[in-house]
């Protein structure tokens, strides 16, 4: 085979050649793409398991309010409104609201330390919190996880570029 004859066979297959290079470069965006998408959609569900629980922790402290309110000559209102649970978007609102309702319990004990009556009632619904604030705390750590996975994705090739693509960025820990 002559130079010639190289080159004839050459542009000949270019074209599939090229077509090849499109379908392998394609398949790889489609792959980087499910897997970004897939821990996203991991991290939106982790991300409304933890607003769930925060809900029912306010449920629980609402409740706690409604008797204080009954037994002690004392309008308490609470630092919160269950809109704040609904409508929070980012994770830095969800850690402010958590943080909210974790002033609230506080304020609460100091309300309560010396009235027998209703503590021992509290104390009942003090143990669902506590139940609650277990179930919120593994939340976290899966919604952590979910987010250690996300940003390494993110930082790996060819991934890093498809997420630039897409305005995918690194996102952040629930810390509290």
């Amino acid at each position: 085979m002559n130079k010639d004859e190289f080159i004839f066979n050459l542009i000949l297959k270019a074209p599939f050649i090229i077509i090849f290079i499109i379908i392998v470069i394609y398949k790889i965006y489609k792959i980087s793409i499910s897997k970004i998408e897939e821990i996203t959609v991991s991290i939106e569900n982790s991300q409304e398991e933890i607003s769930i629980n925060l809900l029912n922790k306010y449920n629980y402290i609402t409740k706690i309010i409604d008797i204080i309110n009954k037994n002690i000559k004392y309008e308490y209102e609470p630092l919160f409104d269950v809109k704040m649970i609904r409508y929070t978007k980012t994770i830095n609102e969800i850690i402010s609201l958590n943080n909210i309702l974790n002033d609230n319990l506080k304020y609460i004990d100091i309300l309560i330390q010396n009235n027998s009556v209703i503590k021992n009632e509290i104390n009942e619904l003090k143990k669902k919190i506590i139940q609650v604030e277990k179930q919120l705390q593994a939340s976290k750590r899966l919604y952590n996880s979910y987010i250690t996975s996300y940003n390494k994705l993110l930082a790996t090739f060819p991934n890093n570029i498809i997420a630039k693509i897409k305005k995918n960025y690194k996102k952040e820990y629930f810390i509290s």
